[in-house]
This record gives C-alpha cells, sequence and structure tokens, in this order.
C-alpha cells in the first residue's frame, strides 16, 4: 500500500490562485489557477520534493495522516468541498 501524504489547499486573493502544501513535507507547495491545477501541480512538487529527499540520502517521512483542523473546515466551508489524501504518483515509486 502506498503513503497517503495530506495535502491542504487554500485560495489565496493575494496570489490570486490556490496554494497546495504538505504538511508533512517542509517547504512542499505549489500553485495553481485552478483546484484541479493546483492538485496536479501538487503532485509534481511532492515527487520533486520526495526524490530531491532521497537523492540527499534522507529518510522518507512517514505520512501523518493529519491535516489542519481549522485551515481545513475553513477551505471546506469556503468551497463546499471535501479534503482528500493524496496517494504517491507513480513517479514517487
Amino acid at each position: 500500500m502506498k503513503p497517503h501524504f495530506p495535502v491542504e489547499i487554500h485560495y489565496s486573493a493575494e496570489d490570486e490562485g490556490f496554494i497546495a502544501t504538505y504538511p508533512d513535507l517542509p517547504g512542499c507547495s505549489a500553485w495553481g489557477a485552478t483546484e484541479a491545477e493546483v492538485l496536479s501541480e501538487s503532485h509534481a512538487a511532492a515527487a520533486a520534493w520526495l526524490k530531491a529527499c532521497k537523492a540527499a540520502g534522507n529518510p522518507i517521512p512517514t505520512p501523518s495522516g493529519r491535516c489542519a483542523g481549522s485551515a481545513l473546515r475553513q477551505y471546506q466551508l469556503r468551497t463546499r468541498r471535501p479534503f482528500t489524501m493524496m496517494g504517491f504518483p507513480e513517479a514517487w515509486e
């Protein structure tokens, strides 16, 4: 079974788009004009983050399965969309 890292998505008026961050992968984030775009970009960002982590000989973090509760609830209330756990794309293996 592939690990699932939680991804947090929020809309940023300042950046005029959606921002995705992975709480378990420090500094890993992506931007997209739409939710679909930011999800796609977040997969690429996480894949690159994990590849760099592996190349540096650092351990891959264990997914916490957590999410930022208040930010998540605010996102769900604003968008009326559910939060999902993102699994490993094939490129991450």
